[in-house]
């Protein structure tokens, strides 16, 4: 996306305060513009929070998720590389308030005031961390404030927080915490020594500590230097391990760290995740109105009835229990352009055109356990969890590729399915958009394709789409 020179550049150039957006993923976005540029919003006056974004931006007020923030930004990450002057890796203008969110996406300085998490601060910044590499440039006859935080801080408030990336540039105007801090208050927040050894480039250095990564990840909970922090939305991890964000992205209750991003790459093991659903073939209802099938799950393990134990020595062989009779599936039916498929309980499909030699048919005597229907062309997953299609296969829609999967979706000439495995997503056929190229290594629960984008809900209840008529952010 690049409308330069409009202000306001975003998925969503302005939000206002009564506005809320919550659960939205961009991958590998590109985003260029004038000024108040982010990824997910421009100008935000609402809520942002559990939100995410990868790619590049670049402008001046720019953000990694969000331009200039007047609202509140919260439970949000960013890891993309941003390019400007009043730059931050989460947020460029910060007026509203920052907190429970981290950045680890490298900042280059095009102009001044750049930082790790926030380019200039007259806000609220509270529980945030930033990792990546600030760079402070020359424009002019003016250095860039680089800070690994913050770049700028005119007012408003830092409170435990802290950060960890290299910063480079006029060393006057480059600190490890805050490039230039003209005023506001610094509580129990500090940069780690080991990598800058400045914390606050120019002006009070008040409040703002210096300390080694020892130091920094020593703590084991809300002790020592942590002590005065909030534990809720913190993970201390062990005595090597620096302390990372947690939130509870997949809605059940609990608030771990891993569900929360990329945060420190290499400073603790990711859990692998369970992808849903189960080692079965049955695929996971979609709960998207699409063009995908969802049949009715037949229960396992219930088509062998539980004898009754035997009493005293004389056994009874007629009392034993009555087996529950297996559900019959019902039928799913799909239409594409040209003709429509009926998957029969029994795992037949029979499919019929209006105007012939559009499609071929299903294969001879394949069973089905879900089927999808795309432009002029069919998929299914046949009961042994392997891809079969037909129809036209111009742009590659009808050649899927070989193992077991569980959910499929068609678009118009291409096509999604999750693995059997790990849910990874796996498409085929016109990738012109994108639209073939999902997220590598992201488990997914269910998708559902379009035109031209592909969407899916990760295991933490996320979307995340892909392709697009710009093949920037997905539909």
């Amino acid at each position: 996306m690049s409308t330069e020179p409009r202000d306001r550049v975003g998925l969503f150039r302005y939000t206002s305060d009564t506005a809320a957006i919550r659960g939205v993923g961009l991958l590998d976005v590109d985003v260029t513009g004038s000024s108040q540029v982010g990824a997910l919003v421009g100008e935000n006056d609402g809520t942002v929070s559990n939100s995410y974004s990868t790619g590049t931006v670049t402008g001046r007020s720019s953000g990694g998720l969000v331009g200039s923030n007047e609202g509140t930004v919260s439970y949000s990450y960013a890891t993309s590389s941003i390019t400007g002057s009043q730059a931050g890796g989460l947020v460029g203008l910060n007026e509203g308030t920052v907190n429970y969110s981290y950045s680890t996406g490298a900042i280059t300085g095009t102009g001044w005031r750049v930082g790790g998490l926030v380019g200039f601060n007259r806000g609220t910044i509270s529980s945030g961390y930033a990792t990546g590499t600030v760079t402070g440039t020359l424009e002019g006859n003016a250095w860039s404030h680089a800070g690994g935080l913050v770049g700028y801080m005119d007012s408003g408030s830092i409170t435990s927080s802290y950060a960890i990336g290299s910063v480079s540039g006029n060393p006057t105007y480059v600190g490890g915490l805050i490039g230039y801090r003209n005023g506001g208050s610094i509580t129990t927040s500090y940069w780690n020594t080991d990598i800058q050894e400045t914390g606050i480039g120019k002006g009070s250095s008040d409040g703002a500590e210096g300390k080694t990564t020892a130091e920094l990840k020593a703590p084991t909970g809300r002790t020592g230097i942590y002590a005065r922090w909030n534990p809720q939305p913190w993970d201390f991890g062990t005595s090597s391990q620096y302390p990372l964000l947690k939130a509870d992205m997949d809605g059940d209750g609990t608030a771990t760290w891993h569900e929360f991003g990329p945060q420190i790459s290499g400073d603790r093991p990711v859990p692998t995740p369970t992808p849903t659903p189960a080692a079965t073939n049955t695929p996971t209802a979609t709960p998207i109105a699409t063009n995908t099938p969802t049949p009715t799950a037949t229960p396992v393990a219930t088509n062998t009835p539980t004898p009754t134990p035997t009493l005293a020595a004389t056994p009874t062989p007629e009392a034993t229990a009555t087996p529950t009779p297996t559900p019959t599936p019902a039928p799913v039916l799909t239409s594409g352009y040209n003709g429509s498929c009926l998957l029969d309980s029994d795992g037949s499909v029979s499919c019929w055109e209006s105007r012939s030699g559009d499609e071929d048919g299903p294969p001879a005597g394949a069973r089905f356990s879900a089927i999808s229907s795309g432009y002029r062309h069919t998929c299914g997953i046949k009961t042994d969890g392997t891809l079969a299609c037909w129809g036209s296969n111009t742009r590659g829609e009808s050649t899927p590729p070989s193992g077991r999967f569980t959910v499929i979706s068609s678009g118009f000439s291409h096509n999604c399915a999750l693995h059997a495995a790990d849910g990874t997503a796996a498409c085929w056929g016109n990738d012109i958009s994108g639209q073939s190229t999902p997220p590598v290594g992201v488990p997914f629960t269910t998708l559902s394709s379009g035109l031209v984008h592909t969407c899916g809900q990760r295991i933490d209840g996320i979307i995340v789409c892909w392709g697009g008529l710009s093949g920037t952010f997905g539909e």
